[in-house]
């Protein structure tokens, strides 16, 4: 069970996405959905780069949708209360 801080960010970061355009899962058409951890850190190495070079990444927030489990990833920069 989420604790009411966790359940406040959820809820947040969906009303949010709702704002934008959210309006149900692009593979299922259901409409709810769970908010992943603060953020993950997304990356890819570079082909080019030697071995053992640092590699960037995109710190994402995953949204899941509850019915068919399709899950997108949001720029954590751009979410409330997450790019901070």
């Amino acid at each position: 069970m989420a604790s009411d801080a966790e359940q406040q960010r959820s809820d947040r970061i969906l009303q949010f996405l709702l704002s934008k355009g959210l309006h149900g899962c692009p593979v299922c058409a259901q409409g709810r959905f769970s908010v992943g951890p603060e953020h993950v850190i997304i990356s890819t190495p570079d082909p080019d780069q030697v071995e053992g070079a640092p590699v960037e990444g995109s710190a994402v927030v995953p949204v899941m949708c509850s019915n068919c489990g399709h899950t997108m990833m949001f720029g954590a920069r751009m979410l409330p209360n997450q790019g901070e």
